[in-house]
C-alpha cells in the first residue's frame, strides 16, 4: 500500500511537468494569445482571451451557426453540422491553406455545458470514422479545444483553446510561427459578428 501511495505521489508530480505554463505570445486589438508545448507533441496549443458586448446567448448562436463559420473563422472554407444528439453535435470543417499545401479537414464533437453561474462552455474532440476521408484533403488526426463564455458585469469573456496538429508533412516550426495569426483574427472577427 504504501508503494501504491508512492507511485501516486510520482504520478501527480511528473504529470504536471508534461505541459509547459502558458506563454503571452501577442497581445493586440484586445485579445491575448497565449501558447504552450504539449509534451509529446510538435505542434503548440494556443488559449486566445477577449471581452465582447454580446451575451452568451448570442455567442452560443454564432458558435452553433456551423455553416456560417467562413464568415468569421480564420481559414475554415466550409463547415457542416453532420448530426446532433441532444446537447453533442457532429461538425465537419475544411481549412484552406496556401499553395502547394493541401488543405485539412476535420470531423469533431462539440458538446455543450452550462454551470450555475451562466458560464458556457463548448467541449470539442476529434470524432474518427464517422465521415469518410475526402480525396484531396488532409485529415487532421489529433484535435482537442473548447470555447468558454463567462459573463462578467455586463461583458461576456470568451476564451478559445485548442490544440490541432494538421498532420502531413508540414514542419512544426512553420506551424508554430503562425499560431497566434488564426486565434487572433477569429476571435476579432466574432467580436464584430
Amino acid at each position: 500500500m504504501k508503494y501504491l501511495f508512492f507511485a501516486i505521489l510520482f504520478f501527480q508530480f511528473t504529470s504536471s511537468f508534461a505541459q509547459e505554463q502558458w506563454s503571452l505570445a501577442k497581445d493586440k486589438d484586445e485579445v491575448q494569445i497565449f501558447t504552450r508545448k504539449l509534451d509529446h507533441r510538435r505542434v503548440k496549443e494556443f488559449k486566445a482571451v477577449t471581452y465582447t458586448s454580446k451575451s452568451v446567448d448570442e455567442l452560443e448562436a454564432i458558435i452553433k451557426d456551423v455553416e456560417h463559420y467562413p464568415d468569421w473563422v480564420y481559414s475554415v472554407t466550409h463547415g457542416e453540422l453532420l448530426e446532433t444528439n441532444g446537447e453533442s453535435r457532429i461538425l465537419y470543417y475544411i481549412f484552406g491553406v496556401p499553395w502547394p499545401v493541401s488543405d485539412r479537414d476535420m470531423v469533431i464533437e462539440s458538446f455543450k455545458t452550462t454551470d450555475e453561474n451562466g458560464n458556457l462552455k463548448f467541449d470539442l474532440k476529434l470524432v474518427k470514422d464517422h465521415k469518410p476521408e475526402v480525396s484531396g484533403y488532409v485529415r487532421m488526426k489529433e484535435v482537442f479545444g473548447s470555447w468558454t463564455f463567462i459573463p462578467k458585469g455586463g461583458k461576456t469573456k470568451i476564451i478559445y483553446q485548442f490544440y490541432g496538429d494538421p498532420a502531413g508533412s508540414l514542419p512544426a516550426w512553420l506551424i508554430n510561427m503562425f499560431i497566434v495569426d488564426g486565434p487572433h483574427e477569429t476571435l476579432v472577427n466574432l467580436r464584430n459578428k
